[in-house]
């Protein structure tokens, strides 16, 4: 990756940042979905985006993320004139029997970000660019959407939020910087203490049925935790129409809420 000095911790892809699984509340988001809150979060998506090909707002998104690996692949990685904020396609063929790599997209995605909003010369670059901008747009819809209905596991909407909180841009206000790297540090803390079956860096076994009075304790004082951390950052997203969230983070984040509420189901 590259990613500037200043804004993100390399070290926590996205990936890696939503358990596949966890103890919290999994069954209940399971039975959620089959009694139609995803329904529910399906027709507000499709309100939010107002599609025209008929498509749900998810399958939408999977498709969108499909094109954009294949221009990726194809004439990938984007990159911009040097100086300028002009998008440009890779000069130099790639070899399109490899797979597309994390690399490569996320800093295709970083180009475009940063070209957005300047003037682009007519060509298929400024086609691309529209194309990755839209999908963001598609994103930042379902992570809204998503955040916002509760359907979510806590736990694994809290490593959504730390994950986008890695791809953050934090400027030079010093107190802004501060109050924000707090939240970020007080919810990853709160989410190690989850045990959750393959969170980020701690894989271990826990045997619910042994989990003491104290542990239960400690447990309801890290959901409680992991609930105020992380509203208090998506409204600081929401506030920023989150504009500071590197492009890569927040589509992967979304990718995984999406999969997590079979919301991409199609029919």
């Amino acid at each position: 990756f590259v990613f500037s000095l200043l804004d993100t911790t390399p070290e926590h892809t996205p990936d890696s940042l939503a358990p596949s699984s966890s103890h919290s509340n999994l069954s209940d988001v399971a039975s959620a979905i089959d009694n139609s809150p995803g329904g529910y979060l399906v027709e507000l998506l499709d309100e939010q985006i107002k599609l025209k090909n008929g498509l749900s707002a998810a399958p939408h998104f999977r498709r969108n993320l499909g094109q954009a690996q294949a221009l990726i692949r194809v004439h990938g990685p984007y990159t911009r004139y040097i100086g300028t904020s002009v998008f440009s396609r890779s000069p130099i063929a790639r070899d399109c029997t490899k797979e597309v790599s994390i690399e490569e997209i996320a800093d295709s995605l970083q180009a475009a970000q940063g070209c957005v909003g300047d003037a682009q010369p007519e060509g298929p670059a400024k086609e691309d660019l529209a194309m990755f901008q839209h999908l963001w747009h598609v994103a930042v819809s379902i992570l809204d959407a998503i955040s916002r209905t509760g359907d979510l596991d806590l736990e694994i909407l809290g490593w959504g939020v730390f994950g986008m909180c890695a791809g953050h841009v934090v400027h030079d206000l010093r107190h802004e910087e501060e109050a924000f790297l707090l939240l970020k540090k007080r919810l990853h803390v709160a989410l190690r203490a989850m045990p959750s079956l393959d969170a980020p860096i701690r894989k271990k076994e826990v045997n619910l049925a042994n989990i003491s009075g104290a542990s239960i304790t400690s447990l309801t004082k890290a959901n409680r935790e992991i609930h105020v951390c992380a509203n208090l950052l998506l409204q600081q997203f929401r506030r920023e129409d989150y504009e500071r969230i590197q492009w890569y983070y927040g589509i992967s984040i979304a990718s995984r809420w999406i999969q997590h509420l079979g919301l991409d189901r199609e029919g």
